[in-house]
This record gives structure tokens, C-alpha cells and sequence, in this order.
């Protein structure tokens, strides 16, 4: 958490040049979030793009495997943290 939270910092100060993409959202939704990521750096693009992009997006068996872990051992405070930024803990 101590690394977010200083990319965090640093992007407060550079805003319209770093944006957050959570990885499993990406993983599950490539076409939204390849266009999101395209209309942030200014670039054109075309649907057939996407859809040939979003073919080649392959999740691991990584994604949501949090869900599979108990947070007992996790410190509040990093938990807090976490569910501030919007992702489960539960």
C-alpha cells in the first residue's frame, strides 16, 4: 500500500498524465477499458481496432484470486486503505 500511495501522490500532481487501470477490471472488460485508456492518451481510434485487441486479451488465473485469500493477517490500516480506493476486501 505504501507504494500506492505514493503514485497516488504523484499523480494529484500530474493528473491528466497518469491514469489507474485496475488489471482485473481490464482483464474482464478489455474493449471498455482499452477505449478508456485510448480517449486518456488522445488517440483516434476505431471499433475494429478494439474488438481485434480485445481478442487477444487472455486473463490469467491470477485475476480475482484475492477473493480466494483471508485478510486476517492484513493490517486495518492497509485493508481501509484498499476499500478507500474501491476495491473489495471481502
Amino acid at each position: 500500500c505504501a507504494v500506492d500511495r505514493r503514485v497516488n501522490e504523484i499523480a494529484k500532481l500530474f493528473p491528466d498524465r497518469i491514469m489507474f487501470v485496475d488489471f482485473d477490471e481490464f482483464c474482464t472488460n478489455p474493449r471498455d477499458r482499452c477505449r478508456d485508456i485510448l480517449h486518456f492518451c488522445g488517440r483516434a481510434f476505431k471499433g475494429a481496432m478494439i474488438e481485434e485487441f480485445a481478442k487477444t486479451v487472455q486473463p490469467p488465473k491470477s485475476v480475482g484470486r484475492f477473493r480466494n485469500e483471508d485478510v486476517v493477517d492484513l493490517d486495518p490500516s492497509d485493508l481501509n486503505y484498499v476499500r478507500s480506493r474501491g476495491y473489495p476486501t471481502d
